[in-house]
């Protein structure tokens, strides 16, 4: 359960410093692939620190470069989403990609439905008509961050969906050379967007650079470690105790933390949208 514990913990920091990052700087795309490189820098030295190394068939390479490609996009998308609306909503609603991650699960792996699954999914889809009906003043900014979040939960069922393929068809392929290919690819296109940008003369370095970078850092840094325990939590545990408690907690942690660090507003919907999530995410596990 501590593997569990200190996975949650790393994730509840990248979450946090994505929202820090949001709040303080301009979520335009050019700046947030500037933000990526260091980012993706960073995964690649803790990747190579630990001892990974690249020892992949050819589909695991296609398969490791496209979840790069996917993993950059939505967590540039989730950037941009904690940019313009609460954290602890936005948490809640990525992590219901369990839903996504089950249907494909069931339509190409021969995953069982179980009574348990069968009543998550009005669970999820009470929390998603939940999160739509909500909106406060800002209309224009509430559609935006609905429309930015419910992008980000298909990015991040995607990404599931290729560790599932990928895990079915490399059984004996090392997880973390998959992971160090991934990173790669990622670090390669951000990179290149980022080269792209100063040769036409439009990418400019923001104000408060150590900040900058040290947001990357962490973010890169939460991003390794939170995978890393996962992995190891999930060799002497169910998944079925995992993911609940490890997801569960999180968005409690981050619900509570927006409430106290930026005030976020907690009502009787709210409140329904988090007791129906959090059961939902439980039941799809069992």
């Amino acid at each position: 359960m501590l593997y569990v514990i200190v996975s949650m913990l790393f994730f509840f920091l990248q979450n946090a410093v994505n929202k820090a990052f949001g709040n303080h700087y301009r979520a335009d795309t050019r700046l947030l692939m500037l933000y990526q490189l260091p980012v993706h820098l960073t995964m690649l030295a803790c990747l190579l620190l630990m001892g990974a190394r690249l020892n992949l068939p050819v589909g695991g390479w296609l398969l490791a470069i496209g979840y790069g490609m996917i993993f950059l996009s939505t967590i540039t998308l989730m950037t941009k989403s904690l940019s313009v609306g609460p954290i602890g909503q936005t948490t809640l609603i990525v992590n219901l990609s369990l839903l996504l991650s089950l249907i494909a699960g069931v339509a190409f792996f021969g995953e069982r439905m179980t009574v348990c699954r069968w009543l998550g999914i009005p669970c999820i889809l009470l929390t998603l008509i939940l999160s739509a009906l909500g909106g406060g003043d800002d209309k224009k900014k509430s559609g935006r961050w609905l429309a930015l979040v419910l992008v980000t939960m298909l990015g991040d069922g995607s990404l599931s969906l290729v560790q599932k393929t990928f895990v079915t068809l490399y059984p004996e392929a090392e997880v973390s050379a998959f992971i160090l290919a991934s990173v790669l690819a990622g670090t390669a296109i951000s990179g290149a967007i980022v080269l792209q940008s100063a040769c036409v003369g439009k990418l400019a370095l923001p104000q408060e650079k150590l900040r900058f970078f040290l947001y990357a850092v962490l973010v890169g840094a939460g991003t390794v470690f939170g995978t890393l325990y996962s992995m190891k939590a999930l060799t002497v545990l169910d998944g079925v105790v995992v993911f609940p408690v490890r997801q569960g907690g999180l968005i409690v942690l981050i619900t509570i933390y927006g409430i106290l660090r930026y005030k976020d507003k907690f009502d009787l919907r709210i409140g329904a949208m988090l007791a129906s999530g959090l059961l939902g995410i439980v039941l799809l596990n069992l």
